[in-house]
């Protein structure tokens, strides 16, 4: 009965020592979760935007918590070689919201306890009703941004995209 007892008081002792070790590494496991959603989808944009040759863009959607990866596709004439009637003609259409379409490719939820505290541009950030976007081109390149995370426990990420490589910095802090 003593070594069943002491067999108990080993394992309730080996369990005080390991859950707060457990605790405190799945603490930041939700910002590290957004972060890579947010660094994927920075992957999944640009390559996206070269492989078919068409302008992406990122939607940071900071009240619901969600990033949206759009294609943006022209439907004008003059971007077409060929149609049915035979070569463009010279009268094509002017540029206007009306000759794009835009197709949702991707959309995730950030995790919960992590809000969005800040994007900053160059000045190419564009926001409408409090969704932000950010494009990328079919050259490869994207605006410059910075995204700040902050989760429950005041721990704050910032993620800045290299406009060239749209690879991401990552600079965590307290």
């Amino acid at each position: 009965m003593i070594e069943v007892l002491l067999v108990v008081v080993i394992m309730l002792i080996s369990m005080g020592v390991a859950v707060p070790y457990f605790m405190s590494s799945f603490r930041g496991a939700k910002l590290r979760a957004t972060v890579r959603t947010i660094i994927m989808a920075s992957r999944y944009a640009r390559a996206t935007a070269v492989l078919q040759q068409m302008d992406t863009a990122i939607l940071f959607d900071r009240a619901l918590g969600t990033i949206e990866i759009v294609g943006i596709k022209s439907t004008t004439e003059k971007d077409k070689f060929l149609d049915e009637s035979g070569p463009i003609s010279p009268g094509a259409e002017e540029d206007s919201a009306d000759n794009y379409s835009v197709n949702t490719l991707l959309k995730k939820t950030i995790e919960s306890d992590v809000e969005i505290v800040e994007l900053t541009s160059d000045g190419n950030l564009e926001e409408v009703d409090g969704i932000y976007g950010v494009n990328y081109y079919a050259n490869g390149m994207c605006d410059q941004y910075t995204i700040v995370l902050r989760d429950q426990h005041n721990t704050t990420v910032t993620i800045d995209i290299d406009p060239l490589s749209a690879k991401a910095k990552l600079d965590y802090s307290q």
